[in-house]
């Protein structure tokens, strides 16, 4: 807040996995530990410190924070000059356009645009959902296409631009 100061502030909590993304990868984060008991009762001192801070907060059901998060991104987008997203999930770098930035939440608070994920990845935010098709991505346990790793998708990306779904997919 002291770094960014923006005029607004949403805060966005999990409110589970949807079904349909279930349904289609039942292993989908299967492999992360339950939620610790001493982080769960911090969510109830946080939530009164929001109301009291006039910080907004949403959360909706059977749905992950990315998604919110990037709902409001495209819906607010217009209406204001810079939108920032203050997260550690790499898969939001894929909504960073002319005024969604990101500003990750561990180490040095770095604002990325479009070029800082190019330096980071070697490929441009279109271009992030296939990178991580063929990467895979551990932290969401969906595996990549064997064998290819970041350096390589990220060649084959320079070179074809981005990969179209075959029609009946």
């Amino acid at each position: 807040i002291k770094d960014w100061q923006p005029s607004d502030l949403v805060v966005v909590f999990d409110g589970g996995l949807p079904k349909k993304r279930m349904d289609l990868l039942p292993e989908y984060k299967a492999q992360r530990p339950p939620m610790p008991d001493d982080l769960r009762s911090q969510f109830k001192p946080l939530n009164e410190f929001l109301k009291v801070s006039n910080i907004y907060t949403i959360k909706v059901d059977m749905q992950e924070a990315d998604d919110v998060m990037a709902t409001l991104g495209k819906r607010f987008k217009s209406e204001y000059d810079e939108i920032l997203v203050a997260t550690g999930d790499k898969d939001m770098m894929q909504m960073i356009s002319d005024n969604i930035k990101m500003v990750s939440v561990a180490g040095t608070p770095i604002k990325m645009g479009a070029q800082e994920v190019k330096d980071k990845t070697g490929v441009y935010p279109s271009q992030i959902v296939d990178w991580l098709a063929l990467i895979g991505d551990n932290a969401d346990n969906i595996g990549g296409v064997q064998g290819v790793g970041p350096k390589t998708a990220t060649k084959i990306l320079n070179d074809i631009g981005n990969i179209e779904p075959f029609e009946d997919c």
